[in-house]
């Protein structure tokens, strides 16, 4: 392997990174503001990908609230808790296990 063909094969490498990198930014930034809050609080809240969609089935009980506020307010959370229960959307036990998981996960420094 001579300069030139390493010299390329680094030039490629960066043209890959960069179109990777520019099509991450545009899949980012093409989410609503919502959307990407509620991924990066999921994220730091440690949420794995089950109970972020026990977050957003909550979210669709409860009507109003879009997921991302489930995750900043334990009393819209709680609402929307009574809401799926009330709808009868939330009777299995596990899914009642998998939402207290997930109010402690979220509020449990509150």
């Amino acid at each position: 392997m001579n300069a030139g063909m390493l010299f390329g094969a680094i030039l490629t490498l960066i043209g890959v990174a960069v179109v990777l990198l520019t099509l991450l930014v545009r899949w980012w930034f093409a989410r609503s503001a919502e959307e990407r809050a509620f991924w990066w609080l999921a994220r730091r809240a440690g949420l794995r990908r089950s109970a972020r969609s026990v977050v957003r089935s909550l979210a669709d009980a409860h009507g109003r609230a879009h997921p991302v506020a489930l995750l900043l307010s334990e009393r819209v959370f709680v609402q929307a808790v009574a809401a799926a229960k009330q709808r009868g959307l939330m009777i299995d036990r596990v899914d009642s296990m998998a939402i207290e998981a997930v109010r402690v996960r979220v509020f449990s420094g509150q």
